[in-house]
């Protein structure tokens, strides 16, 4: 599967991320997607910011706070395997934005919106999904994510369906970059 990006040719993840598993209960490797389609260059980030949290919004070679992600299965792959992918990919890239939304606070920021999108293909079928911090609810004080299916498209069914996947697909990578 191939993802048009704005600022860099496509590309696969060159191997683990620095970023420690945000959800380690979800038995997925730690975040390496597939495609980062966007993010933001490292130049674009003060130097001071970036330093600070550079393992939190620099998790790869790629783009620094992605905030858009995609997994795609073959046919021998589960789809299991890339929903819990999505969600830790997801997770990293919430758990930048909240760092970077709260740098220079005390405590973390929570605006209850989503700030982190993505979407999982298999064997045809789309789904594209959000994610959103909330405070921590339990002791340990951690934030909790929170992962949204937006909506699920067969993009082999017929072209109007597959017209509308892709434009939702591009909808939604267009709102993670604004």
């Amino acid at each position: 599967m191939r993802l048009p990006t704005k600022h860099r040719p496509h590309t696969r993840s060159p191997g683990p991320s620095s970023a420690h598993p945000v959800i380690p209960d979800l038995h997925a490797r730690s975040s390496n997607p597939q495609i980062y389609p966007n993010g933001s260059l490292t130049a674009e980030i003060r130097r001071k910011v970036r330093d600070d949290l550079e393992e939190y919004i620099i998790p790869s070679s790629h783009p620094a706070l992605p905030n858009f992600f995609a997994e795609a299965k073959g046919p021998d792959g589960k789809a299991s395997e890339a929903k819990r992918q999505i969600t830790q990919d997801l997770a990293a890239g919430d758990r930048g934005m909240l760092r970077l939304q709260s740098y220079g606070s005390d405590e973390p920021v929570f605006d209850d919106k989503a700030h982190t999108f993505g979407s999982t293909y298999y064997i045809g079928y789309m789904q594209l999904y959000a994610m959103h911090p909330t405070k921590p609810g339990n002791a340990d004080g951690k934030p909790e994510y929170h992962t949204t299916k937006i909506n699920g498209y067969d993009l082999t069914g017929n072209l109007v369906h597959h017209r509308q996947g892709i434009a939702a697909f591009r909808n939604l990578r267009d709102l993670a970059e604004a």
